[in-house]
């Protein structure tokens, strides 16, 4: 019976031994299953951190991204747009007062010309005077030497408001000559452009002074009339314009432009004025396209028109002794090669004098009719070096002739070729040929060979 016992509680401790090393074996794996877990769990929450520490990364990227996108796509706006205001400057003044940063810009210009016959002005040669007109002489050779050309700006830029940009602009030259050529070394200031202008990366709003939207186009000519009433159509006048632009793409690579504006109207400029008491503003619009080429720069082809009226008290047409102003007008910017593009504008309208149109003849003082007419101006310009510009062009203004008084000009041509070169960042010298074609109904046509220099210092 003792042997019975001590047989059991052997086998009770052999089992309580087992059991013993089987609970050890337990509670390592256990603990070795705690640790694992305890590791796993961090290399979790490691991972998590991570993850979230690039998204929030990649979304400031993305809105930083954005922001800049946004920006580049104003700054392109901007450029686009002001190069529609004709400006050649580069201003490198500047100063801040406050939250408003000034950049003053402009150039003083030097020109040198001569003529071989008599023309409507010597400084600035639009048509060619008949030799057989009154005080008229053939082979009447002119000599001019101007600085009125000289021109002043200043840039005004105020502080933002969410996206919107606040700007201001004001420019002056000195081509306001009270008696023309007889007063050419008195000139008065002449107020070019002044206007406020608002504006985000798709949509300018601008009040004030400024170019016009239809033909916005202006060709490389060192004559300082731009080819007006030569083809060349549009000016400057007061205005209010909204101008918005659509990207078609996600690349930006085809973008459409919209633009409108309400417009002082202006008459033939004696006695009362002819075009603000016809009670209504001109309105003005345009649409283009704009796409990315074969090279680095944009082919942009717009159409535009516009439309006004005005009132001629002394006119004895009809009852309400009014006339109106409308055009329809092309015009396109085709970079070829890197270097070499081609530029140009067409119009067709009536009573058009005031928009440079028409060869100055808007409305038949006879008749009472409104002059039709249409004309158009083409440029093929060359980078042929890094300083050196050469630019060939031609333009021409047609006013149907059967519109005309006797005596009338029935059209105006100018052929010309110019060369522009940088001496240094501010100082360029240029020189112009051109050939000018000015033919009249019932006296002999005008002709006229010019060769203008130019010197520009740019500050």
């Amino acid at each position: 019976m003792a042997r019975s016992r001590s047989w059991a509680a052997g086998l009770l401790s052999c089992l309580a031994a087992v059991l013993a090393v089987m609970a050890a074996g337990n509670t390592a794996a256990w603990a070795q299953e705690a640790a694992a877990s305890s590791v796993q769990s961090q290399q979790v929450e490691q991972l998590l951190d991570r993850i979230r520490n690039l998204e929030g990364r990649l979304q400031k990227l993305e809105t930083d991204d954005a922001k800049q996108e946004a920006r580049v796509r104003q700054l392109e706006l901007l450029k686009e747009l002001r190069a529609t205001t004709g400006s050649d400057t580069q201003p490198v003044l500047s100063t801040t007062y406050g939250d408003v940063r000034l950049k003053l810009y402009g150039y003083l210009k030097t020109d040198m010309s001569i003529n071989t016959d008599q023309t409507n002005n010597v400084d600035a040669s639009i048509f060619a005077n008949s030799p057989t007109g009154v005080g008229a002489f053939p082979n009447d050779n002119e000599f001019g030497l101007t600085a009125r050309q000289s021109r002043i700006g200043l840039e005004i830029y105020g502080p933002k408001a969410g996206d919107w940009d606040l700007k201001g602009r004001f420019e002056v030259d000195f081509w306001n000559a009270p008696n023309g050529e007889l007063n050419e070394v008195r000139n008065n200031l002449r107020l070019r452009l002044a206007y406020i202008e608002i504006s985000n990366p798709n949509t300018m709003i601008r009040a004030g002074q400024d170019w016009e939207i239809v033909s916005p186009l202006n060709p490389t000519s060192i004559n300082y009339a731009y080819m007006a009433w030569q083809g060349n159509m549009g000016y400057r006048r007061p205005q209010v314009r909204l101008t918005h632009r659509v990207p078609l793409d996600k690349e930006k690579k085809l973008v459409w432009i919209l633009e409108g504006s309400i417009n002082r109207p202006q008459g033939w400029g004696g006695g009362i004025d002819e075009g603000t008491d016809g009670d209504l503003p001109v309105f003005e619009g345009r649409t283009a396209l704009k796409v990315k080429g074969w090279t680095s720069k944009f082919i942009e082809v717009g159409t535009s028109g516009h439309w006004g009226r005005e009132e001629v008290d002394n006119l004895v047409r009809n009852a309400d002794n009014r006339v109106y102003t409308s055009s329809g007008n092309l015009d396109f910017v085709v970079p070829i090669t890197e270097t070499i593009s081609f530029k140009g504008e067409y119009y067709s309208g009536e009573n058009l004098d005031q928009f440079f149109g028409g060869c100055n003849q808007g409305v038949n003082a006879v008749t009472g009719e409104e002059v039709r007419a249409e004309g158009g101006w083409a440029q093929l310009s060359w980078q042929a070096m890094p300083k050196l510009e050469l630019n060939l062009g031609w333009g021409a203004d047609d006013p149907d002739n059967s519109d005309l008084a006797a005596g009338s000009i029935a059209s105006n041509q100018l052929l010309y070729a110019n060369a522009i070169y940088q001496i240094t960042k501010q100082l360029h010298v240029g020189i112009e040929i051109s050939k000018l074609w000015t033919d009249y109904l019932d006296q002999e046509d005008g002709e006229n060979m010019r060769v203008q220099s130019a010197l520009w210092f740019y500050f």
